[in-house]
Protein backbone atom coordinates (compact mmCIF):
# COMPACT_ATOMS: atom_id res chain seq x y z
CA UNK A 1 0.00 0.00 0.00
CA UNK A 2 1.54 3.33 -0.95
CA UNK A 3 2.41 5.65 1.82
CA UNK A 4 0.18 8.41 0.68
CA UNK A 5 -3.13 7.61 1.42
CA UNK A 6 -4.33 10.26 -1.33
CA UNK A 7 -2.06 8.47 -4.24
CA UNK A 8 -4.06 4.73 -3.32
CA UNK A 9 -7.30 6.76 -4.26
CA UNK A 10 -6.37 8.08 -7.41
CA UNK A 11 -5.00 4.88 -8.89
CA UNK A 12 -8.28 3.52 -7.61
CA UNK A 13 -10.07 5.48 -10.43
CA UNK A 14 -10.91 3.38 -13.49
CA UNK A 15 -9.50 5.46 -16.98
CA UNK A 16 -12.66 7.19 -18.68
CA UNK A 17 -11.80 8.03 -21.75
CA UNK A 18 -15.04 9.03 -23.18
CA UNK A 19 -15.19 11.57 -20.43
CA UNK A 20 -15.86 15.32 -21.63
CA UNK A 21 -16.76 16.95 -18.51
CA UNK A 22 -15.22 16.57 -15.51
CA UNK A 23 -16.16 18.33 -12.06
CA UNK A 24 -13.25 18.57 -9.63
CA UNK A 25 -12.93 20.21 -6.03
CA UNK A 26 -9.82 22.43 -5.95
CA UNK A 27 -8.92 21.29 -2.68
CA UNK A 28 -8.38 17.48 -3.62
CA UNK A 29 -4.86 16.99 -2.89
CA UNK A 30 -4.56 18.75 0.64
CA UNK A 31 -7.90 19.16 2.15
CA UNK A 32 -7.10 22.74 3.13
CA UNK A 33 -7.70 25.97 2.25
CA UNK A 34 -4.64 28.20 1.63
CA UNK A 35 -2.71 30.29 -0.47
CA UNK A 36 -0.45 27.77 -2.24
CA UNK A 37 -2.36 25.82 -4.66
CA UNK A 38 0.07 23.61 -6.59
CA UNK A 39 -0.35 20.42 -4.49
CA UNK A 40 -4.26 20.59 -5.48
CA UNK A 41 -3.43 21.20 -9.17
CA UNK A 42 -0.86 18.57 -8.94
CA UNK A 43 -3.70 16.11 -7.47
CA UNK A 44 -5.53 17.09 -10.46
CA UNK A 45 -3.18 16.83 -13.25
CA UNK A 46 -2.69 12.90 -11.64
CA UNK A 47 -6.03 12.23 -12.20
CA UNK A 48 -6.22 13.52 -15.34
CA UNK A 49 -2.98 12.08 -16.42
CA UNK A 50 -2.77 8.64 -14.75
CA UNK A 51 -6.46 7.99 -13.97
CA UNK A 52 -9.08 9.55 -15.96
CA UNK A 53 -6.69 10.00 -19.27
CA UNK A 54 -9.85 10.94 -21.53
CA UNK A 55 -9.05 10.57 -24.98
CA UNK A 56 -11.11 13.13 -27.01
CA UNK A 57 -11.76 17.13 -26.15
CA UNK A 58 -13.28 18.02 -22.72
CA UNK A 59 -13.36 20.45 -19.92
CA UNK A 60 -12.96 20.92 -16.27
CA UNK A 61 -15.69 22.75 -14.09
CA UNK A 62 -13.59 23.47 -10.58
CA UNK A 63 -15.70 23.63 -7.33
CA UNK A 64 -14.14 26.07 -5.39
CA UNK A 65 -14.35 29.09 -2.64
CA UNK A 66 -11.53 30.85 -5.34
CA UNK A 67 -12.78 31.39 -9.26
CA UNK A 68 -9.73 32.83 -9.85
CA UNK A 69 -7.96 29.99 -9.55
CA UNK A 70 -9.51 28.32 -12.62
CA UNK A 71 -7.56 30.22 -14.82
CA UNK A 72 -4.14 29.14 -13.69
CA UNK A 73 -5.17 25.68 -12.88
CA UNK A 74 -5.98 25.83 -17.00
CA UNK A 75 -2.39 27.25 -17.55
CA UNK A 76 -0.70 24.80 -15.19
CA UNK A 77 -2.57 21.54 -16.74
CA UNK A 78 -1.41 22.92 -20.25
CA UNK A 79 2.50 23.21 -19.09
CA UNK A 80 1.50 19.56 -16.87
CA UNK A 81 0.13 17.56 -19.47
CA UNK A 82 2.44 18.37 -22.12
CA UNK A 83 3.35 14.91 -24.54
CA UNK A 84 1.44 12.30 -22.34
CA UNK A 85 -2.30 14.25 -22.26
CA UNK A 86 -4.26 16.74 -24.08
CA UNK A 87 -5.34 19.84 -21.59
CA UNK A 88 -8.98 20.61 -21.37
CA UNK A 89 -10.28 23.24 -23.67
CA UNK A 90 -11.27 24.94 -20.23
CA UNK A 91 -11.18 25.12 -17.17
CA UNK A 92 -14.36 26.92 -15.32
CA UNK A 93 -15.10 27.80 -12.12
CA UNK A 94 -18.08 27.25 -9.80
CA UNK A 95 -17.86 29.52 -7.11
CA UNK A 96 -19.30 27.83 -4.03
CA UNK A 97 -19.28 31.21 -2.08
CA UNK A 98 -22.07 32.17 -3.84
CA UNK A 99 -24.10 28.59 -3.45
CA UNK A 100 -22.83 27.40 -0.07
CA UNK A 101 -23.47 29.10 3.32
CA UNK A 102 -21.55 29.39 6.44
CA UNK A 103 -21.86 25.53 7.58
CA UNK A 104 -21.60 24.15 3.75
CA UNK A 105 -25.67 24.31 3.26
CA UNK A 106 -26.67 25.17 -0.50
CA UNK A 107 -28.59 28.21 -0.02
CA UNK A 108 -30.48 27.63 -3.47
CA UNK A 109 -30.68 24.08 -4.59
CA UNK A 110 -32.32 25.57 -8.12
CA UNK A 111 -29.75 28.65 -8.42
CA UNK A 112 -26.96 25.84 -8.27
CA UNK A 113 -28.81 23.75 -10.97
CA UNK A 114 -29.09 26.50 -13.15
CA UNK A 115 -25.24 27.92 -13.03
CA UNK A 116 -24.10 24.19 -13.77
CA UNK A 117 -26.39 24.23 -16.94
CA UNK A 118 -24.95 27.36 -17.73
CA UNK A 119 -21.49 25.61 -17.32
CA UNK A 120 -22.44 22.80 -19.31
CA UNK A 121 -23.62 24.63 -22.13
CA UNK A 122 -20.65 27.28 -22.24
CA UNK A 123 -18.30 24.82 -22.08
CA UNK A 124 -20.31 22.55 -24.98
CA UNK A 125 -19.60 25.17 -27.86
CA UNK A 126 -15.87 24.69 -26.88
CA UNK A 127 -16.00 21.10 -26.65
CA UNK A 128 -17.99 20.85 -30.07
CA UNK A 129 -15.84 23.78 -31.45
CA UNK A 130 -15.19 23.12 -35.73
CA UNK A 131 -12.04 22.67 -37.19
CA UNK A 132 -11.72 25.96 -39.03
CA UNK A 133 -9.29 24.40 -41.23
CA UNK A 134 -11.39 21.44 -41.89
CA UNK A 135 -14.17 24.04 -43.18
CA UNK A 136 -12.09 25.75 -45.29
CA UNK A 137 -11.19 22.68 -46.92
CA UNK A 138 -14.66 21.88 -47.84
CA UNK A 139 -15.57 25.16 -48.79
CA UNK A 140 -13.02 25.21 -51.56
CA UNK A 141 -13.86 21.75 -52.64
CA UNK A 142 -17.39 23.10 -53.00
CA UNK A 143 -16.41 25.68 -54.60
CA UNK A 144 -14.07 24.39 -56.99
CA UNK A 145 -16.82 22.37 -58.79
CA UNK A 146 -20.48 21.64 -58.22
CA UNK A 147 -20.62 17.44 -58.28
CA UNK A 148 -24.68 17.39 -59.32
CA UNK A 149 -26.09 19.88 -61.99
CA UNK A 150 -29.04 21.13 -60.34
CA UNK A 151 -32.36 21.58 -62.16
CA UNK A 152 -32.35 24.38 -64.46
CA UNK A 153 -35.55 26.02 -63.26
CA UNK A 154 -33.83 26.57 -59.74
CA UNK A 155 -30.76 27.81 -61.47
CA UNK A 156 -32.78 30.69 -63.58
CA UNK A 157 -34.10 31.53 -60.26
CA UNK A 158 -30.43 32.40 -58.67
CA UNK A 159 -28.57 34.75 -59.97
CA UNK A 160 -25.41 34.00 -58.02
CA UNK A 161 -25.17 30.22 -58.95
CA UNK A 162 -21.72 31.28 -60.03
CA UNK A 163 -20.47 32.96 -57.77
CA UNK A 164 -16.73 32.59 -56.76
CA UNK A 165 -15.65 31.54 -53.48
CA UNK A 166 -13.71 34.83 -52.75
CA UNK A 167 -16.61 36.98 -53.62
CA UNK A 168 -18.88 34.83 -51.27
CA UNK A 169 -16.74 34.80 -48.19
CA UNK A 170 -17.19 38.79 -48.64
CA UNK A 171 -20.81 38.62 -48.34
CA UNK A 172 -23.14 38.94 -45.47
CA UNK A 173 -25.01 35.87 -44.57
CA UNK A 174 -28.04 37.51 -44.25
CA UNK A 175 -28.94 34.84 -41.93
CA UNK A 176 -26.15 34.89 -39.52
CA UNK A 177 -25.35 39.02 -40.25
CA UNK A 178 -22.26 38.30 -40.45
CA UNK A 179 -19.65 37.61 -43.76
CA UNK A 180 -18.38 33.52 -43.96
CA UNK A 181 -14.57 35.66 -43.72
CA UNK A 182 -15.59 37.31 -40.33
CA UNK A 183 -16.98 34.23 -38.83
CA UNK A 184 -14.19 31.60 -40.17
CA UNK A 185 -11.66 34.48 -38.77
CA UNK A 186 -13.57 34.84 -34.98
CA UNK A 187 -12.54 32.26 -32.40
CA UNK A 188 -15.96 32.20 -31.51
CA UNK A 189 -17.37 28.90 -30.88
CA UNK A 190 -21.09 30.06 -31.82
CA UNK A 191 -20.07 31.69 -34.95
CA UNK A 192 -18.18 28.89 -35.90
CA UNK A 193 -20.89 26.83 -35.28
CA UNK A 194 -23.16 28.45 -37.13
CA UNK A 195 -21.26 28.56 -40.16
CA UNK A 196 -20.43 25.18 -39.80
CA UNK A 197 -24.38 24.31 -40.37
CA UNK A 198 -24.54 26.72 -43.54
CA UNK A 199 -21.46 24.79 -44.75
CA UNK A 200 -22.74 21.51 -43.68
CA UNK A 201 -26.15 22.67 -45.71
CA UNK A 202 -24.14 23.28 -48.99
CA UNK A 203 -21.92 20.55 -48.78
CA UNK A 204 -25.65 18.45 -47.99
CA UNK A 205 -26.80 19.41 -51.60
CA UNK A 206 -23.44 19.07 -53.31
CA UNK A 207 -24.30 22.74 -54.35
CA UNK A 208 -21.33 25.36 -54.72
CA UNK A 209 -23.27 28.74 -53.42
CA UNK A 210 -24.50 30.06 -50.83
CA UNK A 211 -27.55 29.47 -48.12
CA UNK A 212 -30.23 31.07 -50.87
CA UNK A 213 -29.33 28.46 -53.40
CA UNK A 214 -29.41 25.88 -50.85
CA UNK A 215 -32.95 26.81 -49.84
CA UNK A 216 -34.07 26.90 -53.04
CA UNK A 217 -32.63 23.43 -54.27
CA UNK A 218 -34.13 22.24 -50.60
CA UNK A 219 -37.67 23.11 -52.04
CA UNK A 220 -36.90 21.97 -55.27
CA UNK A 221 -36.03 18.54 -53.64
CA UNK A 222 -39.18 18.54 -51.60
CA UNK A 223 -41.78 19.16 -54.31
CA UNK A 224 -40.21 16.04 -56.00
CA UNK A 225 -40.43 13.85 -53.68
CA UNK A 226 -44.02 14.64 -53.48
CA UNK A 227 -44.77 14.23 -57.11
CA UNK A 228 -42.68 10.66 -56.26
CA UNK A 229 -45.30 9.55 -53.70
CA UNK A 230 -42.07 9.19 -51.26
CA UNK A 231 -43.73 9.86 -47.80
CA UNK A 232 -43.76 13.16 -46.31
CA UNK A 233 -44.54 12.26 -43.11
CA UNK A 234 -41.48 13.76 -41.86
CA UNK A 235 -43.01 16.98 -42.00
CA UNK A 236 -46.56 16.08 -40.82
CA UNK A 237 -49.48 17.69 -42.98
CA UNK A 238 -51.54 15.51 -45.55
CA UNK A 239 -49.52 12.65 -46.61
CA UNK A 240 -49.04 12.13 -50.51
CA UNK A 241 -51.75 11.37 -52.33
CA UNK A 242 -51.68 8.89 -55.62
CA UNK A 243 -53.15 11.81 -57.86
CA UNK A 244 -49.68 13.82 -56.77
CA UNK A 245 -51.97 17.30 -57.33
CA UNK A 246 -50.27 20.40 -57.50
CA UNK A 247 -53.59 20.80 -55.31
CA UNK A 248 -52.42 18.64 -52.70
CA UNK A 249 -49.03 20.05 -52.76
CA UNK A 250 -50.36 23.56 -52.25
CA UNK A 251 -52.02 22.30 -48.96
CA UNK A 252 -48.79 20.99 -47.72
CA UNK A 253 -46.96 24.00 -48.21
CA UNK A 254 -49.75 26.11 -46.93
CA UNK A 255 -50.05 23.89 -43.50
CA UNK A 256 -48.19 24.66 -40.19
CA UNK A 257 -45.15 23.09 -40.06
CA UNK A 258 -43.03 21.75 -36.63
CA UNK A 259 -39.92 21.18 -39.01
CA UNK A 260 -40.41 24.90 -40.37
CA UNK A 261 -40.57 26.35 -37.02
CA UNK A 262 -43.92 28.26 -36.41
CA UNK A 263 -43.97 28.88 -40.14
CA UNK A 264 -45.70 27.03 -42.76
CA UNK A 265 -43.17 25.38 -45.49
CA UNK A 266 -44.20 28.17 -48.12
CA UNK A 267 -43.24 31.39 -45.88
CA UNK A 268 -40.15 29.49 -44.97
CA UNK A 269 -39.18 29.27 -48.28
CA UNK A 270 -40.39 32.53 -49.10
CA UNK A 271 -38.46 34.99 -46.98
CA UNK A 272 -35.93 37.39 -47.48
CA UNK A 273 -34.10 35.70 -43.97
CA UNK A 274 -32.48 32.33 -44.39
CA UNK A 275 -33.06 30.19 -41.05
CA UNK A 276 -29.50 28.60 -41.83
CA UNK A 277 -29.40 25.89 -39.09
CA UNK A 278 -33.36 24.74 -39.97
CA UNK A 279 -32.52 24.52 -42.95
CA UNK A 280 -29.60 21.92 -42.45
CA UNK A 281 -31.99 20.33 -40.40
CA UNK A 282 -34.26 19.96 -43.10
CA UNK A 283 -31.68 19.00 -45.49
CA UNK A 284 -30.60 16.53 -43.30
CA UNK A 285 -33.85 15.14 -42.78
CA UNK A 286 -33.83 15.01 -46.72
CA UNK A 287 -30.55 12.91 -46.77
CA UNK A 288 -32.69 10.60 -44.49
CA UNK A 289 -35.56 9.76 -47.25
CA UNK A 290 -33.07 9.44 -49.84
CA UNK A 291 -31.28 6.87 -47.30
CA UNK A 292 -34.66 5.03 -46.62
CA UNK A 293 -36.14 6.57 -43.76
CA UNK A 294 -39.74 7.48 -43.10
CA UNK A 295 -40.61 5.60 -46.02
Amino acid sequence: MPSDPLRWDIQGVSPCPDARLIFADLHLGTGAIGSDHKTDFSTIGSLLEESIRPAGRYAVVLWTRYPTQAAQLEEFLIERLVGTQEPPVSVRALAKTKHLDDAGRVRDESGLVDEIHDAVDELELLLNKPDVARMKETLESLFAKPEVPIDDAVVARIPDWDVALDDWMERELRGLGKTPKVMLDSDDPGNLFLLQRAIHSIATMRAASHPNLVRDVVRWRIENLYREGRSMEFVGGPKVGTERTAEGLNHWMDTTNGLFGEATPRRFFETDQVDVPRLALVSARLDAIDAGAFS
